[in-house]
C-alpha cells in the first residue's frame, strides 16, 4: 500500500516472508552530486531514525501480534525521485 504526504510517496511493501519495508520517494529530486552532501544527508537519517527506534520494533511487534506474522525487521528507505537510493536502514 502506499500514501503521499509533504512533498513524498510512502509504500509499504514486504521483502520476503520477514522483512517489512517503509520507502519514502521524494517528489523532487535532491542534489547529491557532492560527497559532503551525501555525508551531511546519512548522518542526519542515522541521528534521526536511531532517536525512532523504538518506535518502529514497536510497530513491528503490533504487526507481528495483530496480523499473526514474523516481521523480524523494519527496512527504512528513502529514495530519490530519480528512483536511486540515497539511504537504508535494517531495524531488528
Amino acid at each position: 500500500d502506499s500514501m503521499a504526504t509533504d512533498g513524498m510517496k510512502i509504500e509499504f511493501k514486504a521483502d520476503g516472508e520477514d522483512v517489512l519495508v517503509m520507502c519514502y520517494t521524494y517528489e523532487e529530486q535532491i542534489d547529491l552530486s557532492d560527497e559532503e552532501t551525501k555525508n551531511t544527508v546519512v548522518e542526519y537519517f542515522d541521528q534521526a531514525l536511531g532517536a525512532q527506534t523504538s518506535t518502529f520494533t514497536n510497530m513491528r511487534d503490533e504487526i507481528n501480534k495483530e496480523y499473526k506474522l514474523n516481521v523480524k525487521t523494519v527496512r527504512i528507505q528513502y529514495v530519490n525521485a530519480d528512483g536511486t537510493e540515497i539511504y537504508s536502514k535494517d531495524i531488528q
